[in-house]
This record gives C-alpha cells, structure tokens and sequence, in this order.
C-alpha cells in the first residue's frame, strides 16, 4: 500500500511540473507576442554646404537601439536613390548628430538616410533636396545698415544669431535682398543662417 501511495504521489509531481511547464511556455510565448519594436524617430536631415564644394549631411534619431548602421542615399531625380556612403550607429558626435560629407555632390540631388538594424531591416528618413550651385551671396554694409544681396528672388528662412548661436530673429523671405539695422543689435559678431530648398548657407557679419 505505501509503494502505490508513493507512485501515485510522483506521479501527481510529474504531472504538475509539466502542467508548469506548459504554463510557463504559454506566457513565454504570450511576452514574446507582445513586445513592439517602435520606429525611429527622425529629424528631418539637413544639407550645409561647405568649404571645397561639399554638402555635409546631418541628422539625429531619438534612439539607435538595435541599429547598425546608417546608409547615405543620394538621387538626381527624386526617385532613383543609391549609396554614396555610410556611417556607423555608434559615430554619433557630441551633440547627438551624424554627419556625412558628400565631397562629390550633384548639381540639384536628393539625399535620404536608411537606417539598418542588427537584423537587417531599414527604414527611411524624410527626403532633402539640395543646390549645389553657387548662390552669389555677398553683404554689404554702412554704419547704419547691413544688407544681404542674394542672387535670385527665390524663397529663404533666414535666421539671425549671435556669435554663441542664439537664435534673435527668424524671417521668410522671397526678395533677392535683406536689411538689418545695425542700431538694432549690440557691437559684436553675428550670424546669418539661410536656408533655401534644404541647403542650408551660413555668412558672417560684425557690426561696429
């Protein structure tokens, strides 16, 4: 009798223990069902030209987890898009943002970033377009006003800093010039950040 009560008794413990099991199992697989892998989070990139006839491409993301790596994409059309070079997910610099500098750049190009993560799945950032071409920008000044001269009409955001890059003003314009009045502004050095269809252009002026 104690030998049939002791089989009984492991045979109870076997069926628990997989009957835990199963459960376990279950909600291992109900965790794994219900994990989401949130998309990245961009800022839209920005193209600055720079000395020797380069655009310098910049972004942030909210978050690399998981990413590897970053694939520049460039097009002369808008639709047809290929490599032009990458950058690793760990190269971000001080102030969070990934650069890339395309020392080859096309006339008028579109550029997108491709975000790859560790198993191989993109996702795309919002498209620029970028001019290439040299835009004639030229200041003139007197002791009572300074004058950007552009060389068309087309439409701009033009942003005024000061020389610690705190924002002062920020102006639309569509006139092939824009007047500052000096008496406006403290002596010092400033900055005049224009941007116009995703080139980004940066002049300097000191006022007296």
């Amino acid at each position: 009798m104690k030998f049939i009560l002791n089989l009984f008794t492991l045979v109870l413990v076997l069926a628990a223990t997989k009957t835990g099991l199963a459960q376990q199992q279950s909600l291992a697989g109900e965790n794994t069902n219900s994990i989401t892998v949130l998309p990245i989070r961009w800022a839209a990139p920005l193209c600055t030209k720079i000395p020797g006839n380069k655009n310098r491409i910049t972004w942030t993301v909210a978050e690399t987890v998981d990413t590897k790596t970053f694939e520049v994409q460039r097009s002369g059309n808008g639709k047809d898009f290929s490599i032009i070079g990458s950058v690793a997910a760990t190269a971000q610099t001080i102030s969070g943002a990934f650069i890339f500098e395309d020392v080859q750049p096309l006339a008028i190009a579109y550029y997108r970033i491709c975000s790859v993560d560790v198993q191989g799945k993109k996702m795309y950032s919002p498209e620029i377009k970028a001019l290439s071409q040299k835009r004639n920008t030229s200041i003139r000044q007197s002791l009572t006003e300074t004058i950007i001269l552009f060389g068309d009409s087309e439409k701009r955001l033009i942003t005024l800093l000061n020389i610690s890059g705190q924002q002062l003003s920020n102006t639309v314009s569509t006139s092939n010039q824009y007047s500052i009045k000096n008496n406006s502004l403290k002596k010092g050095i400033y900055l005049l950040k224009i941007d116009t269809e995703g080139l980004c252009e940066v002049q300097k002026f000191m006022v007296l």
